[in-house]
Formats: structure tokens, C-alpha cells, sequence
């Protein structure tokens, strides 16, 4: 085999190099050569270089940047091709230039981990990787994809070149982040590769996304929603969120919505839910459980100031014990603040000290079809009530 099989140099264009396969290249070990060599090209306006479905095995490199090639990051796509068993760096960006990453993501390196040491060498991008590689005859040509997933599936075909012919994408989680006890929080947070926590699932999701929590037990607490979205587990009675800290959520952002989920403590939960945005909240088939705090108050929700458009269904606030003092106050809105635009539908408020509970000036207020009770009379049963509206500020 010649030094190198393919040489890209000089003025052109847009080339594509695709469907090659290259075995044996610069068997001489020259430190600049490889199967494929990018030479110092003098890249025209628009120019592109596109290296792609190609088996490059068994040289000394497989691609190579010379010292003074430009452009690199921003000019050549390089994906979907097999790197293995070279004797050296199976990607080498020698460039001095400085100006970006050669881009190697979405290639096959012979191992489902990804290049190993010494695979990649210089400025190389290599994040993203095919993750399983089985021959197979049929050949497809793939298109490009606008950015490259963190593992892939597929098959791929005999030589010449590689040939994906199916592909499952694992980008990291934007709109929907999934999280799941068998999960990671390293992983890219999608269906495939789901995060270990709700905390990270919070923290990954774009602004109006939705985390998806399967079922299973999470042992966590203070956990701060800043952006407008959708926190959804899979049941109540399957996605629990058992307080490792009080307020269990805190919810610091408009337009929320905490659905499907069980939110309780082994003991005494404290505080299930703590609001200090203004606006647009909806709270739907969550079950608050073992809701104590002896003598002083426990949550379910709480308010810290003014707030509109309030939703709350198909939920219930359970306490500990009927019997004992536990101080539990269901929906809870303090003087001297504003309730406006509630709805508060089809819940089940059970051994607590009062159900709905609004110290505050209400504009526009509907409470239907809750069952309210047994309530916790060892307090002052002159308070004791499933739908509380007064001036009192504890």
C-alpha cells in the first residue's frame, strides 16, 4: 500500500470520500501519512471535505491533519467510519494552526467504550461514538446528522467501505430528560440512557420540557424548579419521592406542572411542596403521605406570597395519625397575600388539621368534589375544618 491512499491538497471545491475501504496504509510508519491525508488544502469559498462510510483499518494512521491545515473544525465532516487497528493514532490533527477540533465524532472504534488511548491524537473532537458494530451484507447509504448522539446502534455492511443500516440516536435530553433508578447520572438523559435523578433531570431540561421519573423509589429533597415545565412520574403509588430534605420541591419558576408522582418521608414529610413563583401551577394525581411535624405545622403545599392560577386534582393529603396532634394543613396561603384563580377539584384530604386553608384575600376560588376527613381534632378543634378561610396567621 502507498504511503497514503487518499491525499486531500491543493483548490477545490466540495469533495466527498465515502464508500473506500483502505487496508495497510504508510506501512513505513511515516509520522505525517495515513490512509487518509489532509494536506494543507487551500479551501475555496464554501468548500467542504466529507469523509464518510469508509474502513480504514490496519494503517499507521488512519486520517491525518498536516502542521499548517486550516479550517478544520468548520470545513470537514468525518463520521460514520471504522478506525481500528492502527499503529498509531487512528485520528492524528498535527495542525499548529489553532483553530478548532477536527471533528471525529460518530465513528466505530473497535471497542463499544470508544477510542481508547492513543486512538486520537492533537486537537480531535471525538465525543460520541458507535457503540456495536455486526456485519451485514445490505448496504444504505446514511445521511448526516446534525449533531452526533453520545452512542449509536446499527449494523453495517461488508467492504468496500462501512454502510450503516440502522441507527438509534441517544442525544442528550432537551425537551424530554428521563430519569430511572437503574440510570446514570453521567448517561445522556433520554429514554435509552436515563439519568439516576430527579435533580439532574431538573437541571438538564430546557425551559417548557417535561422530566419523565419512572417508577421506583428516589430518595431526594430540596429540589428547586427554576424553569417553566412538566415534572411527571409514571403512578403515585410507583414514582415515590421519599424526603431526604424539606421542602421536597420548591418552585421558583411560572407555568409548572408536578404530576404522577408520590411525594412522602418514612416518618414525618414536612413540607412536600414550597412555592415562591407567581403564577400558573398545576398539581395533579400527586399523593402526599405521612404528612406530620408535631407541634408546628406541616405542608403539603405552601405559598410564600401572592399567587394566580392555581390547579390541584386528583390528589390527596394524608397525615399520620388521626388521633395524635400532627399539625398538617393541606393547601396552605398565608395573609397578607392574594389566592387568585383557584381550582381545587376531585382531592381527598385525610387526617389533617385543616384541607384547603387560605388566610388570604381570595379573587376567584373554586373548591368541588373533595372529600374531606377523618380530621385531626387533637388540635384546636374549633379550627379543625376541610375548607379553612379566615385572617389568623400562624
Amino acid at each position: 500500500m502507498p504511503q497514503q491512499a487518499i491525499q486531500i491538497t491543493g483548490n477545490f471545491q466540495s469533495v466527498t470520500i465515502s464508500g473506500n475501504t483502505v487496508d495497510e496504509a504508510n506501512t513505513d510508519s511515516e509520522v505525517d501519512k495515513g490512509a487518509v491525508r489532509i494536506k494543507e488544502p487551500t479551501w475555496q469559498t464554501g468548500a467542504t471535505l466529507t469523509v464518510r462510510n469508509n474502513s480504514l483499518t490496519d494503517s499507521y494512521h488512519g486520517v491525518v491533519a498536516t502542521d499548517d491545515t486550516t479550517e478544520l473544525a468548520t470545513r470537514v465532516t468525518f463520521e460514520l467510519n471504522e478506525l481500528t487497528d492502527h499503529a498509531s493514532a487512528a485520528v492524528d490533527n498535527q495542525s499548529t494552526v489553532g483553530d478548532g477540533d477536527l471533528g471525529a465524532a460518530g465513528n466505530w472504534w473497535g471497542a463499544d467504550t470508544g477510542p481508547a488511548g492513543g486512538q486520537v491524537s492533537g486537537a480531535v473532537d471525538s465525543a460520541g461514538w458507535i457503540t456495536s458494530f455486526t456485519p451485514d451484507p445490505a448496504k444504505n447509504d446514511w445521511p448526516a446528522a446534525d449533531a452526533w448522539p453520545l452512542s449509536i446502534s446499527f449494523s453495517a455492511a461488508a467492504a468496500p467501505g462501512f454502510w450503516p443500516t440502522a441507527i438509534t440516536y441517544d442525544l442528550p435530553c432537551t425537551t424530554d430528560c428521563y430519569v430511572a433508578t437503574t440510570g446514570d447520572d453521567s448517561a445522556s438523559g433520554s429514554s435509552l440512557a436515563p439519568f439516576a435523578t430527579i435533580q439532574k433531570g431538573l437541571a438538564s431540561v430546557n425551559a417548557g420540557g417535561t422530566v419523565h421519573v419512572a417508577a421506583g423509589t428516589y430518595s431526594e429533597g430540596s429540589l428547586v424548579i427554576d424553569k417553566a415545565l412538566t415534572l411527571q412520574g409514571d403512578d403515585p403509588t410507583s414514582t415515590l419521592v421519599t424526603a431526604a430534605s424539606t421542602p421536597v420541591f420548591q418552585v421558583a419558576a411560572n407555568t409548572v406542572t408536578i404530576e404522577y408522582l408520590g411525594i412522602t418521608h418514612p416518618t414525618q414529610l414536612t413540607e412536600g411542596i414550597l412555592v415562591s413563583a407567581a403564577s400558573d401551577l398545576t398539581v395533579d394525581h400527586v399523593a402526599f403521605t405521612n404528612l406530620a411535624n408535631g407541634t408546628t405545622n406541616a405542608y403539603g403545599i405552601r405559598f410564600l406570597n401572592s399567587f394566580s392560577n392555581l390547579t390541584v386534582r386528583n390528589s390527596s393529603f394524608t397525615g399520620t395519625d388521626v388521633a395524635a396532634y400532627e399539625r398538617v394543613l393541606g393547601i396552605y396561603l398565608p395573609k397578607p397575600y392574594t389566592a387568585e384563580n383557584f381550582l381545587i377539584e376531585d382531592n381527598v384530604f385525610s387526617k389533617v388539621f385543616t384541607g384547603v386553608d387560605l388566610r388570604a384575600h381570595v379573587n376567584g376560588l373554586t373548591i368541588q368534589r373533595n372529600t374531606f376527613g377523618p380530621m385531626d381534632l387533637a388540635d384546636c378543634r374549633s379550627a379543625a375544618s376541610g375548607i379553612y378561610m379566615g385572617c389568623l396567621l400562624y
